[in-house]
């Protein structure tokens, strides 16, 4: 939506509705409405997380100045500094990045519909995100709308990546980096626009910060540690940042591996001559690529030790430094809502397209390692470290199956119900919700969905299995479609 644009007749027909219907019943995914609140400090609150949460998705309109419950509830505003101007500055001193919306004043245009004056009405059109990660609350806490809903998406902790690093400069930074980064952004998001200056790039990133000086580039804008490792130069690096080292650990030798986060993963997994596609080819490229982005993206930065992969004739180990934040365990990573520790770099990731959507990676891991036919991934997250191990372990049987019959189930919950129940010869629905890292009531959703599919029965019991039919085809999946050499010719 634009907000230089106006449509009175919108307004119009939403102040017909709400003579007619509650205000709640007249959300959507676009439209927010908000009452007056006990004072200014629950409003701003209420209104800023309405607007981000608009932001995050399609945009919209948050309506202030309307009980949700009731039908014709106007009023007059009982606080004295509320005013369409007002609200903006609010919202905007409330978000990060601040959300772009524009303040509506709607007093006149209510006053000449009711026929009555005294009761005000304000509306604040927001403009949908344009920074790749979406915008934050004061709290640090990101927010999108679903539906009439407002849920959350991430939340964001002790960034120490957005901080301006002393004694860095524009200077410092590859432009070597940065170019093969703003390649990959346009590949990755099919720009077609001119290329921007490279320092537009990077401010529009945030990764790069104006500091009020006036001058040459050099001058004007400030580095962050994020842009620093994404982009420092090898020398800056050793100087400043020593720890931002990868070890690679094979039967042969161990490498030291010190550069910037780009060169990292063009070096190990951006191509398919890249070290750890070659050293590990049977596992799937975009599991890999997660996993070690995921390595440099929630590291600690604040302990001074590398990033260090090991590579057995078993097993492929990538360890960091940090284990999880709080509230996030390795029993629930599929589907908890995510906390940044590094947001700045996260979101300079996402911005130049190496990793994907908030919430996504750990989706792309399960999914690519169970239709390969891998066993699950292992974590371990203590004593300030956390580490993801894969095994070379799978069964071609069950990834031909999944290859032929994937069409029949699209959702990432069925994949990882059948492959656990390929390895078992039965399970609970409480195992079963272990394994999918879900509550025991969606567990159960989902097994009941897969015996309607005939791909699961039930015991005499409470226990889970595969249907004989389905193991049967698993298990002769490569004998299915050949000629019964022995069989007499007709």
């Amino acid at each position: 939506m634009g907000l230089n644009a106006f449509d009175e007749n919108y307004f119009k027909n939403l102040l017909t509705q709400l003579t007619e219907q509650p205000a709640d019943a007249l959300e959507n995914e676009q439209l927010e409405i908000k009452g007056w609140c006990r004072d200014e400090r629950e409003l701003i609150e209420k209104a800023s997380d309405a607007a981000l949460c608009l932001a995050n998705a399609q945009g919209g309109y948050v309506l202030i100045g309307v009980e949700e419950n009731a039908r014709r509830s106007f009023s007059p505003c009982p606080h004295p500094n509320v005013s369409s101007n007002w609200l903006v500055h609010r919202v905007q001193d409330q978000t990060h990045p601040p959300v772009s919306c524009k303040g509506i004043d709607l007093t006149s245009l209510l006053s000449d519909f009711l026929g009555i004056r005294g009761p005000q009405l304000y509306a604040l059109a927001i403009e949908r995100k344009r920074c790749a990660s979406g915008h934050t609350n004061a709290k640090g806490i990101s927010k999108v709308r679903v539906g009439k809903e407002c849920r959350t998406q991430f939340r964001a902790d002790d960034d120490r990546t957005n901080a301006v690093v002393p004694g860095v400069s524009l200077s410092d930074l590859s432009l070597e980096s940065i170019n093969w980064a703003m390649g990959q952004q346009r590949k990755m998001f099919t720009l077609t626009e001119a290329l921007p200056d490279t320092w537009e790039f990077l401010a529009g990133a945030e990764l790069i910060q104006e500091n009020g000086s006036s001058g040459t580039d050099e001058d004007r804008y400030s580095v962050t540690l994020a842009a620093l490792l994404l982009f420092g130069k090898q020398a800056t690096l050793r100087r400043d940042l020593p720890y931002c080292q990868t070890i690679l650990k094979t039967s042969q030798a161990n490498t030291q591996l010190s550069k910037n986060v780009v060169e990292m993963i063009r070096e190990l997994v951006a191509t398919d001559q890249a070290r750890l596609r070659q050293l590990c080819p049977m596992f799937p490229a975009e599991c890999l690529k997660e996993l070690l982005v995921n390595a440099y993206m929630h590291r600690c930065w604040r302990t001074s030790s590398p990033v260090v992969i090991t590579i057995t004739g078993e097993s492929i180990e990538i360890e960091n430094p940090g284990d999880l934040m709080p509230s996030l365990h390795v029993g629930n990573l599929l589907y908890c809502v995510p906390v940044y520790r590094n947001f700045r770099l996260a979101d300079g990731l996402r911005f130049i397209g190496l990793c994907d959507k908030i919430g996504q990676g750990i989706d792309i891991v399960f999914k690519s390692l169970v239709c390969g036919g891998f066993d699950f991934p292992t974590f371990e997250s203590a004593n300030n470290r956390f580490l993801v191990q894969l095994t070379q372990d799978r069964s071609h049987e069950f990834r031909e199956f999944i290859q032929r019959r994937g069409s029949s189930l699209p959702y990432l919950d069925e994949l990882v119900l059948l492959r656990f129940l390929w390895d078992q010869d039965g399970a609970t629905v409480e195992q079963l919700a272990i394994a999918l890292q879900r509550g025991k009531d969606i567990a159960q959703r989902c097994v009941t969905g897969m015996v309607k599919k005939s791909m699961v029965e039930q015991d005499a019991g409470s226990r889970y299995r595969l249907a004989n039919s389905v193991r049967s085809d698993i298990q002769t999946i490569f004998n299915r479609d050949q000629m019964g050499l022995f069989e007499p010719q007709a």
